[in-house]
């Protein structure tokens, strides 16, 4: 785990998507190298440089692959119980962790009671599920794929560059 600011450009949702992509590849090695300093080093990040985000968030992945068909396991129906010990100190103000199992996408939101409401928790649930389905519908909706300078890494192209290229690609093949 390794925190990331990303920077959120809310006009355009095409635009976003776009952004959070080439932000989130632009990490070297995947944030391999905050775990070497941070946890490796002797010295470490200093306490005053090291980032201490306040929502976690996990996605563990698809389930479906790894447990469909002729596999001799699967996932229990019961909880699990709590993640941890209620007296152990959070890491996180909130935690999302998303999944995707039986072909749905499952998200759980981790808070503690005694810094949130409830209402305020429902709240950004809402939001982040208009959010969620506002990102769905853009993508279904989409005419085309869409792509990003690092999609295409030994190009050296921004995204305006890219863009006109596959347009006069696009046009030059209309005629």
């Amino acid at each position: 785990m390794y925190p990331v600011v990303i920077e959120l450009d809310r006009n355009d949702v095409g635009g976003t998507i776009k952004s959070v992509k080439e932000q989130l590849r632009r990490i070297p090695r995947n944030g391999f190298s905050y775990g070497l300093l941070r946890y490796l080093s002797a010295d470490g990040i200093p306490a005053d440089r090291a980032l201490q985000p306040e929502i976690g968030f996990l996605y563990l992945g698809q389930f479906d692959r790894e447990l469909s068909g002729s596999a001799p396991i699967g996932l229990a129906k019961e909880s699990s119980g709590p993640a941890q010990s209620p007296k152990q100190r959070r890491s996180h103000l909130l935690d999302f962790e998303a999944r995707v199992t039986g072909g749905k996408l499952e998200v759980s939101l981790t808070y503690s009671e005694s810094l949130h409401a409830r209402e305020t928790i429902s709240g950004l649930a809402e939001a982040f599920i208009e959010e969620l389905r506002a990102l769905i519908e853009h993508c279904q909706s989409a005419q085309e794929i869409s792509y990003t300078p690092s999609d295409f890494p030994e190009a050296e192209l921004n995204q305006q560059e890219l863009d006109d290229l596959i347009s006069s690609l696009t046009v030059g093949s209309a005629s």
